[in-house]
């Protein structure tokens, strides 16, 4: 997962992220009964943004959460990368040829039974976001300094952080993937 996108499109802030997460030795969890899914963590070069999306009340798990697009593990990916592509494709139609995947992140679980394996991905310029209403209500992009310079708050009932960045909320698995990604992209 090397990064070979062309680095004079990206500002000093998306090269230091890129840089700390391609080379981050992540933890990788083995826990039996647990469902097995990724998500993208979608990195857009183009205004140094971060993709996240509203979970839509039609879905099975996580109704109407802020979460990252993704999924359960299918039998026919081949790895969480292609499940991470795949799901995004299918929430909000970024194709995975407009996707270059940097790095994982550590794995997280939830209290609903899923194991998470995190996929930070670089999107491509000029791509059309496109929801798929039937699983997400709307997308989000933070620019990656408001993530970078968000007030956290923990949240010791959920073992967990809470976010409020530009009016939204952010708990629960997304909370615990991006306190790791800005751990991570805090690091000396």
């Amino acid at each position: 997962m090397n990064s070979t996108s062309d680095s004079s499109e990206r500002s000093i802030i998306t090269e230091k992220v890129i840089k700390k997460i391609a080379s981050y030795k992540y933890k990788r969890l083995k826990i039996d009964g647990f469902i097995e899914s990724a998500v993208l963590i979608p990195i857009f070069v183009e205004g140094e943004r971060i993709l996240f999306i509203r979970r839509s009340m039609n879905v099975k798990d996580h109704k109407g959460q802020i979460a990252f697009p993704g999924g359960v593990i299918s039998t026919n990916d081949l790895s969480p990368i292609e499940t991470a592509l795949r799901e995004t494709k299918e929430e909000i139609g970024i194709d995975p040829e407009n996707i270059e995947p940097i790095n994982y992140i550590d794995d997280t679980i939830t209290i609903a039974g899923y194991l998470i394996h995190p996929v930070v991905g670089i999107v491509k310029r000029n791509v059309k976001i496109s929801p798929n209403h039937d699983e997400v209500d709307e997308f989000f992009l933070i620019p990656i300094k408001d993530i970078l310079n968000a007030k956290v708050k923990e949240d010791p009932e959920r073992l967990s952080w809470e976010f409020h960045i530009n009016g939204i909320t952010i708990w629960g698995a997304t909370a615990r993937i991006l306190k790791n990604f800005i751990d991570i992209c805090e690091t000396s």
